[in-house]
Formats: structure tokens, C-alpha cells, sequence
């Protein structure tokens, strides 16, 4: 029978931030989820800048927000 996954949730996400900031290990976070350590470190590997989780993707300090106008300019060559 094949595997199904499931995302991370925006409350999941959450979770493994606040848990991050009271020092929770990743198996820890995993645990209390029914999340497999590993999902929680790559969420945590692709969600972080310079050590620091941040919960929702592509919203880092500084960072803009990829619109559709950007992806058709990048495509056009301009």
C-alpha cells in the first residue's frame, strides 16, 4: 500500500516554532505532533535564516512576495 503524506498546517507550523523557542529537541516537536523527526527538520532545514525558524515560507525579514508579474518578467528574459 503506498504512503500518503500530508503538509505541515499553518498550526503545525506554529507549534514547532514556539516549541523551538522553549529549546524542544526536533524528536521532541516530532513526538508531541505524530510527526516523524524527520519531517521536522527538513520543514525546519527549508524554513530558517540564519539559525532562526520562521513558521511561514517566503515571509522572511526583507524578502517580497513572488507575484505572477515577477515569474513573467523572469520568463520574457527582462
Amino acid at each position: 500500500m503506498p504512503r500518503t503524506y500530508e503538509h505541515l498546517n499553518r498550526y503545525e507550523r506554529e507549534v514547532i516554532a514556539q516549541m523551538l523557542k522553549e529549546k524542544y529537541s526536533l524528536s521532541q516537536i516530532g513526538r508531541h505532533l505524530g510527526r516523524s523527526p524527520s519531517t521536522i527538520w527538513r520543514e525546519f532545514r527549508r524554513n530558517r535564516v540564519r539559525g532562526r525558524y520562521y513558521p511561514r515560507p517566503r515571509k522572511w525579514p526583507g524578502s517580497k512576495p513572488i507575484t505572477a508579474s515577477s515569474k513573467a518578467s523572469k520568463s520574457d528574459g527582462s
